[in-house]
């Protein structure tokens, strides 16, 4: 297994500029934290992986900047559409949020155009069917958040959604119900029949009546 390569003192992430190693935990598994100096003059601690995916850029200036920033620009920071684009970022991004696992942790992502910038989200959203009580889904489950995947959709039709596309584990690879259907040649709605009915995988894999 190669060695993990170590940031060195000088690189920069965004605000954060690398001091030094502050620690490593094995604690579940093998994680560098870095003591770092933003541009606003604070120092912080942050996860390796953090700099790396740019999940942390600041110590928490550019959140806040940002926020002030949205709030003076259009006064929309209280909208429900804002909330909606936070949660979708933390989703993706934020190890700490408990649906993590579905979705930054099967790599899906928020594409360049909403992550960046919530008018963007804010007016493709109000064009594309938003109204109060839907929420944002995407039409491939296993694809990101961007305008050619996802929609304004009731929660019931959502939730009927996540149930036709809920991910199984089979053999070490992980699909929806859709792509196992089209994998083992089984017609989908007599898979997902199967599946809802209490079928163990193995036999309603392998079934062939």
């Amino acid at each position: 297994m190669s060695k993990s390569i170590q940031l060195q003192a000088g690189q920069k992430f965004g605000r954060l500029t690398i001091i030094s190693l502050h620690h490593i935990s094995n604690i579940p598994k093998s994680r560098e934290f870095y003591l770092c100096k933003c541009d606003c003059g604070n120092e912080t601690v942050v996860e390796k992986w953090n700099l790396k995916t740019k999940h942390t850029t600041s110590c928490g200036c550019f959140a806040k900047d940002l926020k002030s920033k949205i709030k003076s620009i259009h006064g929309l920071s209280k909208h429900k559409i804002y909330g909606i684009w936070v949660g979708m970022k933390n989703r993706c991004y934020n190890k700490n949020e408990p649906v993590y696992y579905r979705y930054g942790g099967r790599d899906i992502i928020v594409c360049d155009e909403w992550k960046n910038d919530f008018m963007a989200f804010y007016n493709w959203s109000m064009a594309n069917g938003y109204q109060e009580g839907l929420t944002i889904d995407r039409i491939n489950n296993n694809g990101n958040y961007e305008p050619s995947n996802c929609r304004w959709i009731t929660r019931k039709e959502q939730c009927r959604n996540r149930s036709t596309n809920k991910i199984f584990s089979y053999n070490g690879k992980r699909y929806s119900v859709m792509e196992w259907a089209k994998k083992i040649g089984i017609k989908y709605h007599t898979l997902l029949h199967r599946l809802n009915s209490g079928w163990e995988i193995e036999r309603a894999f392998n079934c062939k009546k």
